[in-house]
C-alpha cells in the first residue's frame, strides 16, 4: 500500500556525491587532454551558459536610435508605406470607430491605451528584452564538466526584476521579487549549506519610485535577499517617477524616503544645498538598504527621463554624485568623483506623458493646428509608433574607507 503522504525530499550535495564516484578524466577530449588551456576551457564553458535572447523575444530596432550622448536626436522618418500597411490602417480605422462609444480614457490616442505589458510597458528597452533563455545542456554532458560548471548559470547571470510591473500574465513572475526569491531561488544549491540565491552575484531592479522608497529597505533586510550580491543596478525609467504622467517636478531623496507629496520637492532642494549634499538618514530611508549588502562591490543607478526634463534631472544627478551610502563595516559607497555617463534613445509611444510639456494640453485632446509645435510633433510621432527622446544618466558607486561627510 502506498503511503498517504510521500516522504519529504532529502537534499544532498550533488557536487560532492559526483566527486566521490569514479569520474572519467575525459582525456580523449581536447578540453582535458592538454590541447586547450584551462583558462580557454573556462571561457568556453562560461559562454555556453550565457543568457541569450529568445527567438520569440520582443526587441527594439533600429539600434541607431541609441546614442552615446544627450545631443538632440533627429526626428524619425515616417515608416515606409505598403499594401499591407494600407490594409492595417483600414483595420485600425474600423477599430477606432468601434471604440468611439467607450469612455475617453480608452479611445485611440490616449496614452493609457499603449501602457500595457503586451505593448512593452515598461520593461521593453534598448538594453532589456524578454523572454531570455539560458541553455544548461552543458551541465549534463558528463560528471567532470558538471563539477566544473554547476555554479555558472547563477554566478554569471544578472537577475532582472520589475518590482510590481513587468512582462507576462499577471505582471510576470519577476514582478514580485520576494516571491521569486522565496519560491524559485531558495531551494538548496548542489553544494550543501547553500541555497540557489546564495550563488547570485549580480541583480538589476527596474523599479517604480513607490517600490524603491517603501519596499527596498524592508526586503534587503530580510533573508529573502541575496546575501552574496556583489553588483546591483537600479534603473529608474521615464515612467517610474512620481506623477510623470502629469509632467510634475522630478524628486527623489535617499535620505528621507517617500517623495510622493509635492512638499518633498522643497525638502529635496534644501538637502541639495548642504555643504556635502549628504544629511542624516531617516530610519526608513531607502539609502540605508545597502548596509545589508556586505559583499557589494558596485552600485549603479540609471536616472532616465524625457528631453523636456533635462534641466531638472541634471540638478538631481549632480546631487546624486555626492551621495554616500553606508555599508555595514564602516565603509561607504561613493562615486569618488566619477562623472555620470550619458546615453539617449528613442522611446516608445507609452513614454509620452498625458500632457504636452509645452502647452499643457491633454495629449488625447490634441488637434492639428492648435498652434503648439510640440503637440503637432508628438501627435505625428505617436501615429508612426515613436516616443520621445529619452535621456539616461548612469552613476557608479564603489566602496571606500570610512569618509564620513561633515553634515552627518
Amino acid at each position: 500500500m502506498m503511503p498517504l503522504f510521500a516522504p519529504r525530499t532529502q537534499w544532498f550535495d550533488l557536487r560532492q556525491r559526483l566527486e566521490t564516484e569514479n569520474v572519467d578524466p575525459q582525456l580523449s577530449s581536447p578540453f582535458y587532454n592538454g590541447r586547450i588551456p584551462a583558462e580557454i576551457r573556462s571561457l568556453i564553458f562560461e559562454f555556453a551558459v550565457t543568457e541569450s535572447v529568445h527567438p520569440d523575444a520582443q526587441v527594439i530596432k533600429p539600434d541607431s536610435w541609441v546614442r552615446q550622448s544627450h545631443d538632440p536626436a533627429p526626428i524619425p522618418e515616417a515608416p515606409e508605406s505598403s499594401a499591407t500597411d494600407h490594409v492595417a490602417r483600414i483595420s485600425k480605422w474600423t477599430a477606432d470607430l468601434l471604440r468611439s462609444s467607450l469612455p475617453p480614457a480608452y479611445r485611440h490616442g490616449h496614452p493609457s491605451e499603449t501602457r500595457r505589458p503586451e505593448h512593452g510597458f515598461d520593461w521593453l528597452r534598448f538594453d532589456n528584452t524578454e523572454p531570455m533563455r539560458l541553455e544548461t545542456s552543458l551541465l549534463m554532458t558528463c560528471r567532470r564538466i558538471y563539477i566544473e560548471t554547476w555554479s555558472l548559470p547563477l554566478l554569471q547571470t544578472e537577475q532582472r526584476f520589475y518590482c510590481r510591473r513587468g512582462p507576462g500574465a499577471d505582471k510576470g513572475e519577476r514582478s514580485n521579487i520576494k516571491r521569486f526569491i522565496t519560491d524559485r531561488l531558495s531551494n538548496p544549491a548542489p553544494m550543501s549549506g547553500l541555497k540557489q540565491k546564495d550563488l547570485v552575484r549580480s541583480a538589476r531592479l527596474f523599479t517604480q519610485q513607490f517600490w524603491l522608497e517603501d519596499t527596498f529597505l524592508q526586503l534587503a533586510s530580510t533573508p529573502a535577499w541575496f546575501t552574496n550580491l556583489e553588483h546591483l543596478r537600479i534603473t529608474l525609467r521615464r515612467a517610474d517617477w512620481w506623477e510623470w504622467e502629469r509632467e510634475e517636478t522630478l524628486r527623489i531623496n535617499p535620505f528621507r524616503g517617500n517623495c510622493f507629496y509635492k512638499h518633498t520637492v522643497d525638502l529635496m532642494r534644501r538637502d541639495m544645498s548642504t555643504e556635502t549634499g549628504n544629511i542624516e538618514f531617516a530610519g526608513a530611508a531607502w539609502g540605508r538598504a545597502f548596509s545589508h549588502m556586505p559583499k557589494l562591490k558596485t552600485l549603479t543607478i540609471d536616472f532616465e527621463t524625457a528631453e523636456d526634463k533635462r534641466d531638472e534631472m541634471e540638478e538631481i544627478v549632480a546631487w546624486a554624485l555626492k551621495w554616500q551610502f553606508p555599508l555595514s563595516d564602516g565603509r561607504y559607497l561613493s562615486t569618488d568623483g566619477r562623472p555620470a555617463s550619458k546615453l539617449s534613445w528613442r522611446g516608445l509611444p507609452h513614454h509620452w506623458s498625458n500632457q504636452c510639456a509645452s502647452c499643457h494640453n491633454l495629449v488625447h485632446n490634441i488637434v492639428q493646428g492648435n498652434g503648439c509645435h510640440k503637440c503637432s510633433e508628438a501627435k505625428q510621432l505617436v501615429g508612426w509608433g515613436y516616443g520621445p527622446q529619452l535621456l539616461v544618466w548612469t552613476c557608479l558607486w564603489k566602496p571606500v574607507q570610512n569618509h564620513e561627510p561633515k553634515d552627518r
